[in-house]
């Protein structure tokens, strides 16, 4: 199933390799957006912020690129 335009809620975000539950009482999410989902731009929430970030998906991990 492609994931562009998919919007998925998120529970755990890993950063540097460490794990991290969201914050109770926020509702973080993302968006994959572009023509491909390997290798497009994501928009989303992270319960504070909104942000855009180039994005790449490998082996069922997203890896969002770093401003």
């Amino acid at each position: 199933m492609p994931l562009v335009g998919v919007v998925c809620r998120l529970d755990t975000v890993t950063m540097d390799g460490e794990r991290h539950d969201v914050p109770e009482g926020t509702a973080p999410w993302i968006r994959f957006n572009g023509e491909t989902a390997d290798n497009g731009t994501v928009t989303g929430y992270d319960g504070c912020n909104h942000f855009t970030a180039g994005a790449r998906i490998a082996g069922g991990t997203v890896t969002l690129d770093a401003e």
